[in-house]
């Protein structure tokens, strides 16, 4: 019974609006523009740091290029995750097709 009232008392997440299609493209340019640092393979705690600076320095830019709701770092850092796998899908399929 206890876990029942753990349930009830957290509250919901309220889910986000989706990416657009000008936000997901918004978002592409502007992380090709530090992809060496984001798409480094690294792992060391310099690197780490790194990458959160550089996904805050998108995560300004992309707020004051879009027009809709402010996003967190980690919201892009999902979205673009996201968006990798969606595409390495669509690639592999594309390849055993052939």
């Amino acid at each position: 019974m206890s876990s029942e009232g753990n349930i009830k008392n957290k509250q919901q997440r309220k889910r986000a609006e989706n990416f657009s299609e000008a936000e997901k493209m918004i978002l592409t340019n502007l992380v090709l523009q530090y992809k060496d640092v984001i798409e480094n393979k690294k792992s060391d705690s310099v690197t780490s740091k790194d990458k959160d600076k550089c996904w805050k320095t998108i995560e300004i830019a992309f707020n004051s290029r879009s027009s809709a709701k402010c996003r967190s770092s980690e919201v892009l850092r999902s979205c673009w995750d996201n968006l990798k796998k969606k595409n390495k899908k669509v690639f592999c399929g594309k390849n055993a097709a052939l």
